[in-house]
Order: C-alpha cells, then sequence, then structure tokens
C-alpha cells in the first residue's frame, strides 16, 4: 500500500504583517508628490472656476457686479477659467505658479490701463451707466469701467498671493 501523504491544514496561527493605520488628511497632503501639494494649484483651480462661472453668468446677467460683462468680455473669463483650470490640474506647481504671476501681471496691468486710458463717458456694454474711468479697448463690444478695474486688481492680488504662498514640507511644521 502506498503511503498518503497527510495533508496538513495551513496554520491559522502565522503571525500576520502589521496592517498599517489609515491615512489621515495631513498624512495624506504630505504624502502626496510635491508637484501636488501647493497653494498656487488650489488657487489657479478655484479661480478657474470663478471665471467659468462669471463669464456663464455673465452671458444672461450683464451688469454683474456692475462690470460691462459684453459677449467678448465673456468669452475672455472663460478662456481664462479655462487656462486657469488646466494649470491647476494638469501641470506642475513651477508652471503654475509661472501661469499665476503671468496673470497677476495680466490682470493689474488691465486695471493700471484701464485707470490710466479710462475717460469720463456712457457705457454701451453691460452696465449702461456714466463711468468716470471708462476705458473703450473695443468701442461697442469690448468696454471696461472702474468696477472691472477693481475686480482686476482683485484677481492680480489673488493670483499674486497665491503664487508667493508656499507649504512648508511636514518636518519643518512647528507646534507650539
Amino acid at each position: 500500500m502506498e503511503t498518503e501523504k497527510e495533508y496538513q491544514r495551513p496554520s491559522i496561527h502565522k503571525r500576520k504583517q502589521p496592517m498599517s493605520r489609515p491615512a489621515r488628511p495631513m498624512d495624506m497632503v504630505s504624502e502626496l508628490p510635491p508637484t501636488q501639494a501647493s497653494y498656487v494649484r488650489e488657487v489657479c483651480v478655484v479661480m478657474g472656476a470663478i471665471f467659468i462661472l462669471i463669464g456663464l453668468v455673465g452671458l444672461v446677467v450683464p451688469d454683474l457686479l456692475n462690470a460691462h460683462l459684453s459677449y467678448s468680455h465673456n468669452v475672455v473669463h472663460l478662456v481664462s477659467g479655462v487656462l486657469s483650470l488646466y494649470f491647476g490640474f494638469a501641470t506642475s506647481v513651477t508652471a503654475a505658479r509661472t501661469f499665476a504671476y503671468a496673470f497677476a501681471v495680466f490682470y493689474g496691468g488691465l486695471a493700471l490701463l484701464g485707470y490710466t486710458l479710462g475717460e469720463p463717458g456712457m457705457a454701451s456694454v453691460g452696465h449702461i451707466a456714466e463711468d468716470s474711468n471708462l476705458w473703450r479697448v473695443i468701442p461697442g463690444s469690448f468696454e471696461l469701467g472702474s468696477a472691472d478695474h477693481n475686480i482686476h486688481i482683485a484677481i492680480a492680488a489673488v493670483f499674486l498671493l497665491g503664487a508667493l504662498l508656499r507649504f512648508k514640507p511636514k518636518n519643518q511644521i512647528v507646534y507650539h
């Protein structure tokens, strides 16, 4: 008679590898690659969403926030939103930071030019009213008034702040 090999059940008492604890939100942020953990990318995403929202709402409400939102102005907002979202989601921190600096200069420059080249006049698009700093970039199609200039200053400041702020590495965070 042939000897049968004795069947051995696997032991249930084997030592298991220790289970890792679930990640906490701060751990998840610190474990992200450096390209993902930055204020500038968050600013680009938030501002991109706001640009797209304003661009779409501006098509229906052309005097939103007393701005002069013509069709061409809304197209500029939609393009700005798409670009901002792209740099917030799909690029490196360096590219997002460069974009944020460029947009800060662009929108700050628009505000500066608006206050410099603007003249008293009656707007023909958007918020139809007398404006002391109306800049007719393309008369009857693309006009920027004082409200637009103030909004452009705020946009420039947000992008500049986003580009300047940086996350500290986890080992440099000091808790008191």
